[in-house]
């Protein structure tokens, strides 16, 4: 039987694996690589009247694609195609494993992510306990403050959508997590991005809201 404790394990998994590839703010430009510099250290002085340079025309976004994994029976519109991990997690009753979806780059400005850990896992305890583990595990982990929680349900099945803040690094962020519940297995549904971060914010959102159940595998 899976405990409360069990199922916070599960969830601090996916939230340690976000803050690890999230929030790492993007480097400053470096001074001494400004093209007047380089021209001072070629012996050429710097241009002083150069005409500002026209702002580049905005890059329409990349087309979303709906990533769909027959398997673990869930879809998801995103433009990036996931990396795929598998990991065996610590629980009352042994190793358990895992699968994660990572659908950001390693450079972006926040994680989005997947996990599901298969239904075999739980075996007792109702889905509000289930739920409340991994809430409580998840926001723990992550050194968060919860700022609110409500139960939803998708296709008939439990959950629990999460909103956070978060500091990594010491930097401020956001973010929201997504749990159901389906014929046992968890699902983890979970964004992060700098608050200064709106775009990559708007992609998060976009990929939580497009979660859906599609048809398992037989």
């Amino acid at each position: 039987m899976i405990t409360t404790r069990s199922s916070a394990r599960l969830a601090v998994v996916l939230a340690g694996c976000a803050l690890a590839v999230a929030c790492d703010p993007a480097a400053k430009p470096d001074p001494a690589r400004t093209p007047a510099a380089a021209a001072e250290v070629a012996g050429a002085p710097a241009a002083t009247s150069a005409k500002p340079a026209r702002p580049a025309p905005a890059q329409p976004a990349p087309a979303a694609k709906i990533f769909r994994d027959d398997t673990y029976g869930f879809s998801v519109a995103s433009a990036r195609t996931p990396t795929e991990q598998d990991q065996q997690v610590p629980t009352d009753v042994g190793p358990v494993q895992a699968r994660f979806y990572t659908f950001s780059a390693a450079s972006a400005p926040g994680a989005i992510m997947v996990a599901v850990t298969p239904s075999a896992v739980f075996k007792g305890g109702s889905a509000e306990q289930i739920l409340d583990g991994a809430e409580a595990g998840a926001i723990k982990n992550m050194g968060g403050t919860l700022v609110g929680s409500e139960p939803i349900e998708l296709d008939g099945n439990p959950g629990r959508a999460l909103h956070f803040t978060v500091k990594p690094q010491g930097h401020a962020a956001t973010g929201e997590a997504r749990l159901f519940l389906r014929d046992g297995a968890l699902y983890q549904v979970l964004e992060i991005h700098m608050d200064s971060a709106s775009a990559f914010a708007a992609e998060g959102r976009a990929v939580l809201d497009s979660f859906a159940f599609v048809p398992k595998r037989r």
